[in-house]
């Protein structure tokens, strides 16, 4: 899957997956949606976050069954990494997940990196979000 970006207010969402990696157009203040569902797909994630906080990430919504266990993997490197400047959330239900990444994440970043292309479930929900905040603008 390529990057498909949507405008959302003054936001850009970009939707893709973890073997999309982090597109290098992507700059400024930047929230990230990140899966954890699976061990393996929780050390991928844990493996970008040095990457991502280089580039301005300052928020970061965990979403999945795995989740909390990837949220305090990441406040663990992210205190390693002296950087208390990062925030991070979780979530096990997609809902509550893309709303929060949307609506709370959105309106505090430029950029929205949202890396759960392979979950139709979440892409709905992260869409079905976005266009109510739209709304919101209107």
């Amino acid at each position: 899957m390529s990057f498909e970006s949507t405008v959302i207010g003054d936001s850009c969402l970009y939707l893709g997956t973890l073997s999309d990696g982090i597109p290098v157009s992507v700059t400024g203040r930047m929230g990230v949606l990140l899966p954890a569902f699976s061990k393996d797909e929780c050390a991928l994630c844990l493996s970008m976050i040095p990457a991502l906080v280089k580039k301005n990430c300052k928020q970061v919504v965990c979403v999945g069954s795995l989740a909390e266990q990837l949220h305090d993997a990441i406040d663990d490197l992210v205190e390693d990494m002296q950087r208390s400047d990062v925030m991070t959330t979780s979530h096990t239900d997609v809902d509550a997940a893309c709303d929060d990444f949307v609506f709370a994440v959105g309106p505090l970043t430029k950029t929205l990196l949202a890396l759960v292309g392979n979950y139709p479930s979440l892409v709905g929900a992260l869409k079905k979000a976005a266009v109510d905040r739209v709304a919101d603008f209107h």
